[in-house]
């Protein structure tokens, strides 16, 4: 099975957009989880179900990761590359 589960604290600043070149140029999905057990069970799960459903996509599991437009409004409008 290919896929990651991606770092739900760095994508806090990063965003999910950061990640679609995994989806784009290596045709593998990822999923943004934290590290507690129940959300790393949650990606794992996501991450599978993706893989069955023969999908690629960079999902967010981590409730706490808020939406690009809430990291905009936090950030006065600026996001940083």
């Amino acid at each position: 099975m290919d896929g990651f589960l991606l770092p739900g604290h760095v994508s806090i600043v990063l965003g999910e957009d950061s990640y679609q070149y995994l989806v784009d140029e290596y045709n593998i999905s990822g999923v943004i989880t934290g590290f507690e057990t129940a959300e790393l069970l949650s990606g794992i799960y996501k991450l599978i179900d993706l893989v069955l459903k023969k999908e690629k996509a960079i999902l967010i599991t981590q409730w706490r990761l808020p939406r690009l437009e809430i990291r905009l409004s936090m950030a006065g409008g600026v996001i940083f590359d």
